[in-house]
């Protein structure tokens, strides 16, 4: 397991969840991703991951809501509105 500690910096949180992902912990992962915009609320990148590890763990409202976040933030940020379009059409996910 990854220590709780971390630095007061949330690039260091958000490439935690990022490992994590990619060692296939993504509820783990979310943890990170919500430090990281925890210490800083406007970290996009962190939103758009958390969704996507959401998203792998079935958690498609939870997605949603995050890809939407990170549309508030920044409504250009690459493959956010095309994802979230996706769980709409399918019907997973309800604003």
């Amino acid at each position: 397991a990854l220590p709780i500690w971390y630095p007061k910096e949330p690039r260091y949180a958000y490439n935690v969840g990022n490992a994590l992902v990619h060692l296939g912990r993504d509820r783990e992962a979310l943890d990170y991703y919500e430090k990281a915009w925890g210490l800083d609320p406007n970290c996009a990148e962190a939103y758009f991951n958390a969704a996507i590890a959401a998203f792998h763990l079935g958690e498609d409202q939870r997605a949603g809501d995050y890809f939407n976040e990170t549309l508030r933030i920044n409504p250009d940020y690459p493959n956010a509105r095309q994802n979230l379009d996706y769980l709409i059409k399918n019907g997973w996910y309800h604003s």
